[in-house]
């Protein structure tokens, strides 16, 4: 019976047999509103409550509780995964590793700031002014002594980096670039409405070639969803071989990534470990990279919380284009390797699998986690193609 409240009820007459003794039951489903029995799995959206035959609360059959509108608990299968949730997993997979990228390439940009602004400024050491570029994709930059506490760096038509140096320590008289191999400094950095964060960057050689690095990044940055995550995470990393012996040129690193960060939709405990080895032979023009990323971070959001479980992938790509920073498809996929899952409130929510077959000399498939509903929730793009 259809009501002006919008309320659906249907009463049903089973049949039921147990130990040869029959019963009849009279069973009511209400979608909308009210009380309502029935069988079902699950704990899912839907006004009233439901008493059911199964296990979990439902209305009617199937997995979930109801269609109406009202309360209920859980992720039924009508409902579907929210996007918080997709959101929350796929950062808890890699987000101290784009964090640690993101204090690395500033550190790259700090010191070629501090040689561009001295350069102009007739070689003595800079810290201050404005360096502006005149035009996209140009070398060209201007630069001005204001502002006199901050070094502000404009990108033509981007919006201003404002660098404020709370102390640094280094070889000024060496190149920008091996500035940034052996250095301490600590300094704010701003970018309106993207980061406001505190950086504080060590890096020492260890020996001839190779060096460790320890950063921590304090502060607030926007993140995948529109989201302004604050943040705490430390990356330390070391080189464990580092060489050039022409035609081969050599370089392998291991970083790990530990801290926190919450947005406000979420709350993530970071502990991720990363290695790669990458190689060049410039007499054959061969590039190749072997990759490989673990995590064990968690993550609460929408009032559950979830923990990556040993997820790990390897994978190992090469160049087709001749370019060393070009790496774009798939080789040695006998040596591919990916595993771990996912625990929602300590029960299993999914495994960690690539989204399709894997296959020699193309892009490569995508990390994903495989949910235990059917749905695949992309973790990361293993080959970027260039």
């Amino acid at each position: 019976v259809y009501t002006e409240a919008g309320t659906f009820s249907v009463t049903l007459t089973v049949t039921t047999s147990v130990d040869s003794d029959t019963t009849l039951q009279d069973i009511t489903v209400v979608v909308g509103g009210g009380e309502g029995e029935g069988e079902g799995e699950g704990e899912g959206e839907g006004e009233g409550e439901g008493e059911g035959e199964g296990e979990g609360e439902g209305e009617g059959e199937g997995e979930g509780e109801g269609e109406g509108e009202g309360e209920g608990e859980g992720e039924g299968e009508g409902e579907g995964i929210t996007t918080e949730v997709k959101t929350a997993c796929m950062l808890s997979f890699g987000v101290g590793n784009a964090v640690g990228e993101l204090g690395t390439e500033t550190v790259n940009e700090v010191a070629e700031a501090i040689w561009g602004a001295s350069e102009m400024n007739n070689g003595n050491l800079t810290l201050s002014g404005t360096l502006t570029q005149t035009a996209r994709d140009t070398d060209n930059w201007t630069y001005s002594a204001a502002p006199s506490d901050r070094l502000v760096v404009v990108f033509y038509e981007q919006t201003p980096i404002e660098i404020t140096f709370n102390a640094i320590t280094g070889n000024f008289q060496s190149t920008a670039e091996e500035f940034t191999y052996n250095h301490d400094m600590d300094i704010h950095v701003f970018v309106e409405g993207l980061v406001d964060a505190r950086l504080q960057s060590s890096k020492q050689y260890t020996k001839s070639w190779n060096a460790a690095w320890t950063r921590r990044i304090t502060g607030t940055m926007v993140v995948a969803g529109g989201e302004t995550m604050t943040l705490d995470i430390t990356h330390q990393g070391r080189e464990i071989d580092s060489y050039i012996e022409p035609p081969f040129a050599h370089y392998e690193y291991e970083e790990t990534y530990t801290g926190t960060a919450s947005t406000p939709s979420a709350s993530y405990t970071i502990d991720e470990y990363a290695w790669s080895s990458i190689t060049h032979n410039s007499d054959q023009a061969i590039h190749a990279r072997d990759d490989s990323r673990q995590s064990n971070s968690s993550v609460t959001v929408d009032g559950a919380t979830y923990q990556f479980v040993n997820a790990s992938v390897t994978w190992h790509s090469a160049s087709s284009l001749n370019d060393p920073g070009g790496f774009n498809m798939v080789i040695e996929p006998e040596h591919w390797s990916v595993g771990g899952t996912m625990l929602r409130n300590g029960a299993l929510f999914g495994t960690v699998q690539y989204d399709r077959p894997l296959v020699a000399d193309s892009h490569g498939p995508e990390l994903v986690l495989h949910t235990t509903t059917g749905e695949d929730l992309f973790l990361h793009t293993l080959i970027v193609y260039p």
